[in-house]
């Protein structure tokens, strides 16, 4: 039996009008009605994460993990569950080598998402809208640097020839994952939706096999790979289709419900 449910939000938990449909919100209130955890996980910040649960609505959502797991934290209590930053001199690292190849980058402190350049796309712009955060422009002080996450922003086609250009030694020293064809994520080492998801099923002593995981994009992978159930949407890229237990229909046609009904309320 399932106990711990996890859904990615953009591609899954909102269809492409980042909506939650009644379908979706009435499984998601069965699941809590049943007792069972509900997690919202994303590469988002907390204020962007806590957003969507309160667009799910009352106290539906326990627990929030942010930043592709560098942060778990208990929306009800506040309480912060699971943390990790990058150090600071790797913070300044990413961000002279994104300047040097033409993409945007930005990280994240409580109030803001920071640059220390202008942007010169408009997609650090959906970031603001994502994450509740406001832009701002700022020099980048060493000490001050304390972010879960470091993000270079650009048209797809730019950014992937930023990508080819990365030094062999990135990928030992940080976790590396698209959630959008552009947005480019940088984490500590080791960081990822998967692993942070072990460490908060441990905390609630609920076994791997009782964990169910839904997304669409590479940053989910990691989820999908370690729960007991890994659910792909039906608009999921391949590489995450080709991993899943099984692949549900898309987030435009209500998804998770058609898999919750199958796997989970079918059997009670």
């Amino acid at each position: 039996m399932y106990k711990l449910f996890v859904f990615d939000i953009d591609g899954t938990l909102v269809n492409d009008a980042k909506e939650i449909t009644p379908k979706t919100h009435a499984a998601l209130v069965k699941l809590h009605d049943l007792g069972y955890h509900v997690v919202i996980s994303s590469g988002r910040p907390f204020p962007g994460v806590k957003r969507v649960a309160e667009m799910v609505g009352g106290d539906l959502v326990q627990y929030a993990s942010c930043f592709n797991g560098g942060l778990i934290k208990d929306i009800y209590s506040q309480e912060t569950l699971v943390q990790s930053e990058l150090a600071p001199d790797d913070v300044l690292e990413l961000l002279d080598f994104a300047i040097q190849h033409g993409v945007d980058p930005h990280y994240y402190n409580d109030e803001h998402v920071l640059t220390p350049v202008a942007p010169k796309f408009d997609y650090i712009h959906a970031e603001e809208d994502l994450s509740g955060l406001s832009m701002k422009v700022m020099n980048p002080d060493e000490e001050a640097i304390h972010t879960p996450k470091l993000m270079f922003t650009a048209p797809p086609e730019i950014l992937e020839q930023a990508e080819a250009q990365l030094p062999e030694d990135y990928y030992q020293r940080f976790s590396i994952v698209k959630s959008e064809p552009y947005f480019l994520e940088f984490n500590p080492l080791g960081v990822s939706k998967g692993n942070s998801l072990a460490m908060l099923a441990d905390k609630l002593g609920i076994k791997q096999s009782e964990v169910m995981t839904f997304g669409d994009q590479n940053n989910d992978l990691s989820m999908i790979e370690w729960a007991g159930k890994g659910v792909a949407m039906g608009n999921a890229i391949t590489d995450l289709k080709n991993v899943a237990d099984y692949v549900t229909d898309t987030n435009e046609n209500d998804g998770i419900a058609q898999a919750l009904e199958e796997f989970v309320f079918s059997k009670e």
